[in-house]
């Protein structure tokens, strides 16, 4: 174990805001250009672009783009709700970032941007840490899944059984016309629509045969070369990171809703201890009165 590399970071992430002036964000997104552009004072630094067809008189979707040089760079997707009496999302701006920004120096202009646009952090919508490694943790849970003399607490459940089925825990094989992959995909999570979903995978096979132009960023943002990599992640919603705030190290309640949590987004301890503790509350095995937790195998 001592030789396997890790690399934590963020694969996913769904930011809520609300304007500080009402509406003043939509009126100059819905009244102005297709392209309109942002920075402090004469500066333009960057600039929306209006996705037309998903826009219209509630809603006005707009891609952040960095410029460089001859080149442009997508931050993320913006949708912006007007306010108004009545409506799910009424008041509400979202921002997705692009998975790929997430991997490059891109993700440094955020700060900037939201202050730009003059937005009230409300919550982190959606939330992905993952960890890259050379490990094969999805060896080490097979075998802990199978091992009975270790107990396994699942959703705070002691499994007594080793023969019951477990809910929503799904082992999925890829295969061609000739072979079946050795590697299987775990999926196995909370079982509430809003709960924590984790996702363990063969990382160097998905970039291979799904998201070959993706290996470049990837390797530049691990640093460091490999024969094997594997991926854990874990899906957070909203309701979900509320109950993790309130349990982590150094963190409470009160960082759900306060913009000082925007600052960790790329902290990698914060990640970690984010990471940990999702598929802590998911999925760990016990020996006596030692917790093994996944990322301890």
């Amino acid at each position: 174990m001592k030789n396997d590399k890790f690399k934590i970071g963020l694969d996913a992430v769904k930011l809520c805001f609300t304007d500080e002036r009402e509406n003043v964000l939509f009126e100059r997104l819905l009244n102005g250009s297709n392209i309109l552009w942002w920075g402090e004072g004469n500066e333009a630094n960057f600039y929306t672009f209006r996705i037309e067809k998903e826009s219209d008189e509630d809603v006005q979707i707009v891609n952040i783009e960095i410029p460089d040089n001859d080149k442009t760079f997508l931050l993320g997707t913006l949708s912006v709700h007007r306010k108004k009496e009545k409506g799910k999302y009424h008041g509400m701006i979202f921002l997705n970032i692009e998975n790929n920004a997430l991997y490059t120096m891109l993700r440094h202009y955020l700060p900037y941007v939201l202050s730009c646009f003059h937005i009230k952090f409300n919550n982190i919508t959606l939330i992905t840490p993952a960890l890259t490694t050379t490990r094969n943790y999805i060896y080490q849970v097979q075998r802990m899944r199978k091992d009975i003399s270790f107990d396994m607490i699942y959703n705070g459940k002691k499994i007594t059984n080793p023969n019951q089925t477990i809910k929503d825990w799904v082992i999925a094989k890829g295969c061609s016309r000739n072979e079946i992959h050795k590697i299987p995909t775990l999926y196995f999570g909370q079982i509430k629509d809003n709960g924590i979903k984790i996702r363990m995978y063969d990382k160097d096979r998905e970039l291979k045969e799904h998201s070959p132009e993706k290996r470049p960023v990837i390797n530049s943002w691990l640093g460091f070369n490999y024969d094997k990599l594997y991926r854990i992640e874990a899906e957070i919603t909203n309701v979900s990171m509320r109950e993790l705030c309130a349990i982590l190290n150094n963190f409470d309640i009160d960082y759900f809703h306060d913009d000082r949590i925007l600052s960790f987004l790329f902290d990698e301890k914060f990640l970690f201890q984010l990471l940990n503790m999702a598929l802590h509350k998911v999925v760990y095995w016990r020996e006596n009165e030692n917790v093994i937790d996944l990322l301890d195998l």
